[in-house]
């Protein structure tokens, strides 16, 4: 019978031993870790194409490798307060729940709850200031670009804020959300320390006041000691010894990523500033890809609790999904910034037509990301389903996607007002005047905007490095028989950006602001335009040289569309991997229930 989400339950007397009746509210996992887990939930498959019982196991191992089917057991939601509970139980409520683990493993057995995933108020609130961050960011680039110091200086404010996101996505995942002040308080910490970050942006890696260090290390200590708090409350975990307990550890070892931002503060120093930063980055980005698949293999030799917090893949991918939205949108705060300041009747018409072919650009790269690199496709796995460094990777190459994005959106902002003054000022109005004079003041020369060289780069090289970027996370997603374009199109991909947008175009010196915009709009939307249709045509079985039949046999289509992560449609019934907290699939495949 099938439940509310969709989901399979297996009919009783058909599961033979492997599905006995749990008389008792709490579950041993045989290496003395009890888990409270209420009332004794139902078991189900995850699995809403087709029904699997479960002694029918090993003639359907196969599917099961092929799609990652698991065991579910899950978790009734917790009853409200009663009205009837005493005042001090009231208080307690509205202070301070007790936070638990929303989906984890116990003994290959993923625990979950039932109820919907949705995304808090909080949550969109705090992307908010996100979108102002970069927004600050880019526009720090904007007024003082000076070749790779400006980008460096960009991308180590841009780390600390997306490395903290990160954290924050995960604390929302794995732990339920809870309208209590605790809930509401510990957000605001984290938007505090964010938006600290943006504001004292102008005045990073200067000599002045250190505001930017102390701001790095506030959200990022608070942001681990959040973690490690959480992790040391859940009872399902099971241990409060943070060598055994991976919420625990991925949260001390945050406070201890905070460190170069003290003595990037006590020093001073620009020069000193900046490695302390990149040392910070560097240290958290070798930890994601040591620690989660090393401390896993140590628990398993050491015979440690088998209780494994999960990820719930489609509330973790949408997050990405939604950050990479924002960071596309920045190329538009970019042109309507840029666009106040020129603005004036005669120069209406090339402000326009950089704007639509911005508008093209960036809704061809939304595409490419959401409806072909990761589009998953009957036979494909993502990449957090499938292997996992290949979910490590996945995770982490959007830290430099979405960082191209924005230094693209910067160099967009400034090919329109270099186009835009580049019209004859005939009939300047007032405002623009005065703007030009200000400038002229600030610059110490004349009031025209020059694309050169710098601008150039930055243009076509966000953008293009971005394209590089996507197909990356395009690469860690398991090709399937079905994919029969991929390789290629990646390939010809990637040899067209590097010979256009990351050479020649970049490189020319006749070329106009307008016709730069023209060229990287031809070249992207080129591309989108072609591999989608590519795209499609592997999805429908489109040509005809290949034996369709013979691969329908061994690889039967459509009962994998549950793992179309990017197309949402199975977003209110969520599969679950067993990651580590820091967000990585610790095993390239899901557990099965032996």
């Amino acid at each position: 019978m099938g439940d509310e989400n969709g989901n399979h339950a297996l009919e009783q007397g058909d599961q033979g031993d492997q599905d006995k009746e749990f008389e008792s509210v709490d579950i041993d996992d045989g290496k003395g870790v009890t888990l409270n887990l209420g009332d004794a939930p139902s078991r189900v498959v995850t699995d809403d194409k087709c029904e699997l019982d479960l002694d029918k196991r090993a003639s359907a191992t196969s599917l099961d490798e092929e799609f990652g089917k698991v065991d579910v057991m899950h978790l009734k939601t917790k009853r409200p307060i009663s009205l009837d509970a005493s005042v001090r139980d009231k208080v307690f409520f509205i202070i301070c729940r007790r936070r638990h683990l929303a989906q984890f493993f116990c003994r290959d057995v993923l625990y979950r709850e039932k109820k919907k995933r949705k995304v808090a108020d909080d949550e969109l609130f705090m992307d908010l200031i996100l979108v102002a961050c970069f927004a600050e960011f880019g526009h720090e680039l904007r007024d003082s670009f000076d070749g790779w110091p400006s980008i460096e200086k960009f991308f180590l404010l841009f780390q600390v804020v997306w490395l903290v996101w990160r954290t924050v996505a995960f604390i929302l995942n794995l732990f339920p959300l809870e309208q209590d002040f605790a809930q509401k308080a510990t957000m605001l910490g984290f938007m505090i320390g964010l938006i600290s970050v943006g504001l004292s942006a102008h005045t990073s890696f200067t000599t002045t006041i250190p505001w930017t260090s102390w701001s790095a290390f506030a959200v990022t200590f608070f942001s681990g000691l959040v973690v490690f708090t959480l992790g040391s409350q859940s009872k399902k975990i099971g241990t409060k010894n943070p060598l055994y307990n991976t919420v625990m550890l991925t949260g001390l070892s945050s406070m201890v990523f905070s460190i170069p931002y003290i003595i990037s503060a006590a020093v001073n120093s620009p020069g000193v500033a900046r490695a302390m930063f990149w040392t910070s980055f560097g240290v958290q980005i070798g930890y994601s890809f040591i620690v989660p698949l090393s401390l896993r293999r140590f628990l398993r030799r050491r015979r440690k609790s088998l209780v494994t917090p999960a990820i719930n893949i489609e509330a973790f991918s949408e997050k990405f999904g939604l950050i990479t939205l924002i960071t596309l949108g920045e190329s538009f705060i970019s042109l309507l910034f840029e666009s106040a300041l020129v603005a004036s009747p005669e120069r209406a018409g090339v402000i326009v037509a950089v704007g639509i072919l911005g508008l093209g650009i960036v809704y061809s790269l939304m595409t490419i990301y959401f409806d072909i690199d990761n589009k998953i496709i009957p036979g494909e796995k993502h990449a957090i389903r499938y292997a996992a460094k290949k979910g490590i990777l996945w995770s982490l190459v959007h830290l430099f996607y979405h960082a191209c994005l924005i230094l693209g959106g910067t160099g967009l902002g400034q090919a329109l007002q270099a186009s835009a003054e580049s019209i004859a000022k005939v009939g300047k109005s007032a405002r623009v005047a005065v703007e030009a004079s200000v400038r002229a003041e600030e610059g110490g020369g004349g009031d025209a905007v020059v694309f050169d060289a710098k601008w150039r780069w930055l243009l076509c090289a966000g953008y293009g490095a971005a394209i590089l970027f996507s197909t990356l996370l395009s690469m860690c997603h398991q090709k399937g028989p079905y994919s029969v374009t991929k390789y290629y199109r990646l390939g010809a991909r990637t040899i067209i950006v590097i010979a256009s947008l990351l050479t020649s175009v970049p490189l020319s010196t006749s070329l106009s602001p307008l016709s730069v915009v023209g060229i990287v709009f031809a070249v992207i939307a080129t591309i989108c335009s072609v591999e989608f249709f590519l795209v499609q045509a592997d999805r429908l079985h489109l040509w005809g040289w290949i034996d369709y039949e013979a691969l329908r046999e061994t690889h039967p289509p459509g009962l994998d569309e549950i793992s179309s992560v990017s197309s949402g449609e199975t977003a209110s019934d969520s599969l679950i991997a067993s990651m580590h907290y820091s967000g990585h699939a610790l095993d390239g495949e899901l557990p099965k229930t032996q």
